[in-house]
């Protein structure tokens, strides 16, 4: 799918063109809350890659795009290699193997990685049914329980992944906002309750 010229891209555009950058240096993610992730390059620029959660450049002049509205984008940065990662977090990916699959594809060793977690709908919002619950099994720490209602903190998950997969903790740094608790600075899906979906853009470059 390409991005220039598509009706549905028109916001997107005249963001980039705000920020000084060419929309068509951008490669996005035609997201599909999995853990696939792929390496991309100048031949993808203007470009959409569907189903996939992550992207993956050592490209300069290669800007990578994802959307969110409530999950968390998180940025890498391999000095080592010259090459950065950016990846859509939702609960799924957090507990899967979306971070594990992100640093594969760097191909760097992971204490030399850089890391961001940017905003997303905090441990104070994000409730789950009783039926979800069976996906943190391995993150007991992230869960907190309100009355009969469910939480999960899923920085504290995604912080946990990014550990196990090697990244130094001193390397990873959270901005520490609730996409929900922001109404005036971020969107949020669960908050804003959309008739149509809307989301924000994060991206990275060289």
């Amino acid at each position: 799918m390409e991005l220039a010229g598509s009706g549905e891209f028109a916001f997107r555009e005249i963001f980039f063109a705000k920020n000084h950058i060419n929309i068509n240096q951008t490669v996005g993610a035609k997201l599909a809350h999995s853990e696939n992730v792929v390496l991309v390059g100048v031949k993808d620029r203007g470009t959409v890659i569907q189903n996939v959660d992550g992207l993956v450049t050592k490209d300069a002049d290669v800007v990578l795009t994802i959307t969110v509205a409530d999950c968390y984008p998180i940025y890498f940065f391999a000095p080592n290699e010259n090459a950065i990662g950016l990846a859509h977090s939702g609960w799924r990916g957090s507990v899967g193997t979306l971070i594990e699959n992100t640093i594969k594809e760097i191909k760097t060793d992971p204490a030399s990685l850089f890391v961001g977690i940017g905003p997303g709908i905090g441990l104070c919002h994000f409730e789950i049914r009783n039926d979800t619950i069976e996906k943190f099994k391995d993150f007991p720490n992230a869960v907190k329980y309100r009355g009969k209602k469910i939480f999960i903190d899923l920085p504290k998950v995604i912080n946990h992944q990014l550990i196990k997969a090697g990244v130094k903790p001193k390397n990873i740094e959270f901005i520490g906002e609730c996409t929900y608790c922001e109404p005036n600075k971020y969107f949020s899906y669960r908050s804003d309750k959309p008739a149509k979906i809307q989301a924000m853009v994060a991206y990275i470059g060289l």
